[in-house]
């Protein structure tokens, strides 16, 4: 099977561009031959990991056997008003592509720019595509008067859509064959994640080890108002404990955080931050945290489900959760959830506070949970089946092509 993936990929930071990630290389490991088309090169600096593809390791991690990578690099000629124009250049680059080689089958996350795109390229060249939509394209996109209609036909035209379990409503919306639906698959992780094999490589990022023994709390993704960042730096602050925080992220100097730092130089000095970072070094950045905190609290969209907090439990790190999030989680963990470090308000510092100093007073008991957890996780939320899950998609979509033209024919 040959398949274009036409979505976010690295150095685009972010939960889709991760899952996109780790998808196409799980499929080329089962011999599929991938094409991924993105306009990943073109990121704001803002939501750019660092990537240097003249380093040999990085390159192989990037694309790999059986996959290819083909990324939009330069802005369009200038046009009044002016515009990135991302949906005709992915086109345009998609024709391209698609010239050289047959493509069964168009893979596509986001609905917009990426879904849109895969919308043309099947109108012009009759390739199928399977569309699989985020929490913003629900909550944000397809409110929007302007672009509701569009995007709406970018789901009813797919061969296939990946849908939210708890999004009935729009499939009826919409009208949506029901042969044509399938529930995004029940997260699964990669192997890589495991509390076996290296540690992160703090120098080659630019930024020094912590001392041994010293607990390191990561932080991994954006800054927004509702990660609840400062909450936990507040918090930190007022343990007596020393630590080191390990921020996955940018700074924008302008911004709050970055006057908190200002603010609080002895804090800044514990703090390291080597920038956003490829998602194949996320799994050493987890074996080498002491603690990874996600506090995401009130967060506007109802059904975001990051995936970070189960790449911790696989790797057997212990977490430090908001109770928003241990929601989300806890449906995976029926037997061991109680077992989750949970503060009910991130905004409530002395609670956080309190309970940071509980984590890292019992480091060794904590850990211990860790392992139990990931146990549990593991033994029902398994990668290879969430692998299958889109295989089997992606299969019954070219087997119903195949039909058809064998049926023109």
């Amino acid at each position: 099977m040959r398949i274009l993936i036409i979505g976010k990929y690295p150095p685009i930071e972010g939960g889709v561009s991760s899952r996109t990630y780790w998808l196409a290389h799980a499929l080329a490991k089962r011999g599929v031959e991938v094409t991924v088309l993105t306009n990943a090169f073109r990121v704001e600096e803002s939501y750019r990991e660092k990537l240097d593809l003249s380093d040999e390791e990085t390159q192989k991690r990037f694309e790999g056997p059986n996959i290819n990578v083909r990324s939009l690099n330069t802005p369009p000629p200038r046009h009044i008003p002016y515009s990135e124009a991302y949906v005709s250049c992915l086109v345009s680059a998609g024709l391209e592509i698609i010239g050289e080689k047959k493509y069964d089958l168009i893979y596509t996350h986001y609905l917009e720019p990426y879904g849109t795109a895969s919308l043309f390229l099947k109108q012009l060249t009759g390739i199928p595509y399977v569309a699989q939509h985020a929490g913003s394209d629900i909550y944000r996109l397809l409110q929007s008067p302007e672009l509701v209609r569009l995007l709406g036909t970018v789901l009813i035209r797919a061969d296939g859509v990946f849908l939210s379990r708890s999004l009935k409503s729009l499939s009826n919306t919409l009208g949506l064959k029901t042969s044509k639906v399938h529930h995004i698959p029940r997260v699964g992780i990669p192997p890589e994640f495991s509390p076996e094999g290296e540690g992160f490589l703090f120098a080659k990022y630019g930024v020094s080890e912590p001392p041994k023994n010293i607990p390191l709390v990561t932080y991994i993704g954006k800054i927004g108002k509702n990660k609840s960042l400062l909450s936990l730096c507040k918090a930190l602050q007022n343990t007596s404990s020393d630590f080191r925080l390990f921020l996955v992220t940018r700074i924008e100097p302008e911004r709050v955080f970055a006057k908190f730092l200002l603010e609080n130089p002895a804090f800044a000095e514990k703090v390291i931050c080597p920038g956003f970072l490829p998602p194949w070094e996320i799994p050493r950045i987890l074996r080498s945290s002491t603690l990874l905190a996600h506090l995401e609290h009130k967060f506007p969209i109802p059904i975001h489900s990051p995936i970070q907090p189960f790449e911790g439990i696989a790797s057997g790190t212990p977490l430090l959760l908001s109770a928003e999030i241990h929601k989300k989680v806890g449906f995976s963990l029926p037997a061991t959830k109680h077992l989750l470090n949970v503060v009910e308000d991130p905004d409530d510092i002395p609670a956080l506070t309190g309970k940071i100093k509980e984590v890292l007073q019992d480091r060794e008991k904590v850990k211990q949970n860790a392992a139990r957890i990931r146990e549990e996780f593991l033994s029902s939320s398994r990668w290879d089946t969430y692998v299958e899950n889109y295989m089997n998609v992606f299969e019954k979509v070219t087997r119903k092509r195949r039909g058809f033209f064998r049926l023109a024919d």
